[in-house]
Parts: structure tokens; sequence; C-alpha cells
């Protein structure tokens, strides 16, 4: 890996919003589904990632510079934003680390390795539940798993409080909030 934390974050940042909205969108979208209390938490993860990826492919589409990556029938699919960067969207666990089926594809992919495609360096693109399982607490980019160093990029939704809005056409927004090292930057 030869990305830098700045370097990630510059190429990141135009994306932000649209990598938040697709991932927040996919949770709440899965939250509507049918029978979610059977499912095992790898069931979820998994309608979640291909609800991700459905929002990646429709906000990404005519994004100037961002490739959206099929291989293997499917089963990998990444996102390149730039010559620089590439992410794999991920689940994480309370440590920041994701989860895989031991295959020779995931372990090349922890340890940084994409020998199978020229794109740029790999991030994971991981998100992390509230407590109660019930919203995205935070969008985190990452190196994989086994590459050091490690550092993150977060991205977390701030509460704001209730407004009264004069007129019914204006629509309240999210703000954003990124973690990069001792920086915070609201959106």
């Amino acid at each position: 890996m030869t990305i830098s934390e700045d370097q990630a974050y510059t190429e990141l940042k135009p994306h932000i919003r649209r990598l938040w909205n697709c991932v927040d969108d996919a949770f709440q979208r899965y939250r509507d589904y049918p029978d979610i209390l059977v499912h095992r938490k790898t069931t979820r993860a998994n309608i979640v990632n291909d609800l991700i990826f459905e929002n990646v492919i429709s906000e990404f589409d005519e994004v100037p510079g961002t490739v959206v990556i099929h291989q293997d029938a499917g089963q990998l699919r990444l996102l390149s934003i730039s010559d620089l960067v590439t992410l794999w969207f991920k689940k994480l666990d309370e440590n920041r680390e994701s989860s895989n089926v031991s295959t020779k594809q995931a372990d090349q992919l922890n340890r940084g390795q994409m020998n199978l495609f020229g794109e740029g360096d790999l991030l994971v693109a991981g998100y992390q539940l509230n407590p109660d399982e019930t919203a995205i607490k935070c969008l985190s980019f990452s190196p994989p798993n086994n590459v050091t160093p490690r550092w993150f990029i977060d991205v977390q939704e701030i509460a704001q409080p209730i407004v009264m809005r004069e007129t019914k056409t204006a629509k309240p927004g999210v703000r954003l909030r990124i973690i990069k090292g001792p920086e915070q930057i609201i959106l």
C-alpha cells in the first residue's frame, strides 16, 4: 500500500456525502425488509452490501473518474474513485475490522494485494452500526485489515436539534462530521 492518509482524504473528500448516502440509505432500506428478525448477522450484512452496491451503481454511474468494478461473477464488487483509490464496501466489527470468508482472493485483498486489476490502492469503506443496531454509526475509510500502518478517516452523522420549519418546501439536511487524525471537518 502506497497511499497515505492525506492522499486518501484528498481523493475521498469530493465523494464523502455521496458515499455516506449510499451506505445510510442501504441500511434504512434494509430495515424495511420483511422478516429481518430471523436474519443472521451475515444475512443482514450480505443484503445491506447488495443494497449499498445498488446505490453505488446509481450514484456513481456518471461521476467522472469513477469506475464500478464487478469481477468473478459479481462476487467482487468495488468502486474506483480515482487512479489512486479503490473502495471495498464492508461491515466492520467493534475493532474496525471486516470479516470475510477465507478465500485466496479475500486474503489477498486483506493484505492490500490487488494484482487482479490495475486500479488504485484498496481502501475499505466500512460501516459500523450503533449499539442497538438500528442505524449507521460511522462510515470509516482505512487500509484493509492486514495492511500497516492502519489509519482511519471516519464520517459520522451529527445529531441536530429539531427545528420547526416555516415552510413546507424547506428540506432538512444531514450534517456530516469527518474525523481524520486530529482534524474534524463538518460538511
